[in-house]
């Protein structure tokens, strides 16, 4: 089932090739319902597009997903791609599962996709509060220094505080 998908044509003699070329999409109209593998978890590794591709044009193609906040409306379907994500969702969770669902006539079939987020795209605009209790007439000023090891790059990082409060 690995012939679904799209054909370039180019010419093997020339030395130039054209970046431009024509191209064919071609569909398998067989037992399967897709050419993806159904019997694996699929990882993602970014959420702009999950490639449900379907055999051939007749077959429904359903995203599904339990993660909270999900809905099916931030993506645009596109047959030969899957679907694009046109809105900004974040996931709420680390881990997110989506299932894509082909049904034509009675039959069905899955397949399963993941995406793990990683832990520095929580951090982007990470707000921390710290509290440091300093008894009032025991200094009369105090200078809280900061710094944070960056998980992505693992250099220090100093913090700057715009919004310090005396209470």
């Amino acid at each position: 089932m690995q012939d679904v998908g799209e054909y370039k044509c180019t010419d093997s003699t020339s030395e130039n090739i054209q970046v431009d070329s024509d191209s064919l999409y071609l569909y398998v109209k067989d037992d399967k319902l897709t050419p993806t593998d159904t019997n694996q978890v699929i990882e993602l590794t970014s959420l702009n597009m999950i490639p449900c591709l379907p055999s051939f044009q007749e077959v429904d193609v359903e995203l599904k997903s339990t993660s909270d906040g999900f809905d099916a409306s931030f993506f645009t379907y596109v047959q030969r791609v899957g679907f694009r994500l046109d809105n900004s969702w974040e996931p709420v969770s680390s881990l997110v599962n989506f299932t894509c669902v082909f049904t034509f006539e009675s039959r069905e079939e899955s397949v399963n996709f993941s995406f793990k987020k990683h832990v520095h795209d929580f951090t982007k605009n990470m707000t921390s509060s710290v509290f440091v209790k300093i008894e009032k007439d025991c200094i009369e000023e105090a200078v809280i220094s900061c710094k944070v090891n960056s998980l992505q790059t693992g250099k220090n990082n100093n913090i700057k505080s715009n919004n310090i409060a005396v209470i």
